[in-house]
């Protein structure tokens, strides 16, 4: 039965949740790396700004007589007040003071005043970087204005009370000079009254006299009666003063304020921290959208065109170079060893079945680029191979950079290079003591024509040799990008199985190695994803919980 490849819809997809998560799953450093970047900013940021603090004092304004037409007392006009309150004479008055060098100009720049709704309230507000100066300047401020207002009130009745003085003793010198002229025409009346009755301006005389006087008296009287009046004005200013309420008043002196303006850095290294996640799971997506990495067996399988036979974990750092690559040689119990080995032999039940449908016992495996792990998985999959019983040769047809003599500790001095170049004495066929079943084929010295070397009659010769005689024929080439030898080679056996490195293998090599292989008559039967991290979360999780309870218990 031919695999199908997946519909090309999958690509047009409404990302969902899972997308994200997978996203983040796959991307989680540079998530970690952007939000620990978004906090490290909001806190040099939060360091770095000048912090300032607000101080803040009411200020209660009552009706005073000061500026009302009729002298009485009239409701505060707010906004002339707030006028008065930042102006340079309150100003140069609390420096004085507070006795500080900063000009009245720069003390009004850090106060601000503002009306409380429905009623005769300024709210006064000192802005500084230190707190306790915040609350002693705006303090003060309220002080002088309450103060000032008030000496105005005062200077008000006083004021009053000066005009009265002033008429009153107005008042006493006419009084004085009219009882000086009434004596003095008294005294002339006296004489006058001494003129002997025959005398004809005697009486004209007394009656002048005495009309003089009665008028003078009666402005004294009138003057008096001022006085009185006059009098009663004052005692009236004076229960006034003694009985009214102060002209202003400080509701509520500012407290040093304890929190700065704004944010505080908790709360800005918190906004930092949530910006960089949120930054970072943006970036892992888009990141994730744009990379045509093929991480997933589904873009696998999409790209070749046929299955994915085996997922392989990522070795632990012990397995990853020279012999200790072969874990399917090695004794270790370790849960990553357990899951490698369970995977190889995966590999190797799917490649049991290709071979039993297709009627096949060759199969190329190779990669898209150099150190995928192609010549490892070859390896390994023929050791699996050999340990289940089957007769197995592992061809290193990397005639170019060979790894499989490497990788087994044999020598390469001669193999297939010299014996396709004609060289009959050549010994192809190595089997190896410690491992039953197995045959290797060294790849020999590195000849001048690799390419034609393995595209040659003598070559696929060889290979009907190999299936003639072993169960299972495993041909390791060189990669397909820079070398045609894998494709040339493909049309000689069953299939080629690609193998995939999830972490860095591209969609587009893929399809190159499914275009090349295909355009030699070959075609690629299946693909290995290598080193995959998916083990390590998630749902996957389960799938290999049962090997490492193993391991643990081996």
């Amino acid at each position: 039965m031919m695999y199908e490849p997946m519909s090309n819809a999958r690509t047009n997809e409404v990302p969902g949740l899972e997308d994200y998560i997978k996203a983040v799953r796959s991307r989680k450093w540079i998530v970690l790396a952007i939000t620990i970047l978004g906090l490290v900013l909001a806190t040099l940021w939060a360091n770095s700004r000048t912090e300032s603090y607000d101080a803040t004092a009411r200020v209660l304004v009552r009706p005073t007589p000061v500026g009302s037409a009729n002298n009485q007392e009239a409701p505060p006009v707010l906004e002339r007040e707030k006028e008065q309150l930042q102006s340079n004479a309150v100003a140069r008055e609390v420096q004085t003071n507070l006795g500080i060098a900063t000009e009245p100009t720069a003390l009004l720049a850090g106060l601000s005043v503002r009306f409380e709704p429905n009623s005769d309230t300024l709210r006064l507000t000192f802005t500084d970087g230190d707190p306790a100066v915040a609350q002693e300047v705006v303090n003060t401020f309220a002080a002088v204005y309450v103060s000032q207002r008030e000496q105005a009130a005062l200077d008000f009745y006083t004021s009053q009370i000066s005009v009265y003085a002033v008429e009153a003793d107005q008042i006493t010198q006419q009084q004085a000079a009219n009882q000086a002229q009434i004596d003095a025409l008294l005294q002339e009346r006296a004489g006058v009254a001494e003129l002997p009755t025959t005398d004809p301006t005697k009486q004209p005389r007394l009656t002048q006299i005495d009309n003089e006087v009665a008028s003078l008296r009666n402005t004294n009287s009138q003057l008096n009666q001022r006085q009185t009046q006059i009098s009663t004005a004052v005692a009236d200013i004076q229960r006034k003063v003694e009985t009214r309420t102060p002209a202003a008043e400080v509701l509520g002196e500012a407290q040093r304020p304890t929190t700065p303006n704004g944010f505080t850095t908790r709360q800005i290294q918190v906004a930092g921290l949530v910006l960089g996640l949120i930054f970072g799971i943006v970036a892992a997506f888009v990141l994730d959208r744009l990379d045509k990495t093929a991480r997933e067996s589904d873009d696998v399988e999409l790209a070749l065109g046929s299955p994915v036979l085996s997922t392989v974990p990522q070795f632990g750092i012990g397995n990853r170079s020279g012999s200790a690559s072969l874990v399917m040689l090695g004794d270790k119990k370790g849960a990553s060893a357990q899951r490698s080995r369970e995977a190889y032999r995966r590999l190797r039940s799917s490649v049991q079945f290709l071979a039993t449908s297709s009627g096949t016992k060759s199969f190329v495996i190779t990669s898209a680029t150099p150190g995928e792990g192609k010549s490892t998985t070859a390896a390994n999959l023929a050791l699996a191979f050999a340990q289940s019983g089957a007769r197995t040769v592992l061809v290193s047809a990397d005639l170019r950079r060979p790894t499989v003599p490497r990788l087994f500790g044999i020598s390469n001095a001669a193999g297939l290079s010299q014996w396709l170049a004609g060289d009959e004495n050549v010994e192809l066929e190595l089997m190896l003591s410690n491992v039953r079943n197995l045959s290797i084929v060294p790849s020999g010295p590195t000849p001048a024509n690799p390419g034609e070397l393995l595209a040659s009659p003598r070559f696929e010769a060889l290979l009907r040799h190999f299936e003639q005689n072993y169960d299972i024929v495993l041909v390791d080439t060189p990669p397909v990008e820079g070398a045609a030898d894998a494709a040339a080679v493909a049309p000689m056996t069953g299939g080629v199985i690609a193998v995939v490195d999830s972490r860095r293998t591209d969609t587009n090599a893929l399809l190159q190695i499914r275009s090349d292989v295909a355009r030699s008559g070959g075609k690629v039967v299946g693909a290995v994803l290598n080193r995959d991290k998916s083990k390590n979360g998630g749902l996957l999780r389960g799938r290999y919980g049962y090997y490492e309870r193993a391991a643990a218990n081996a």
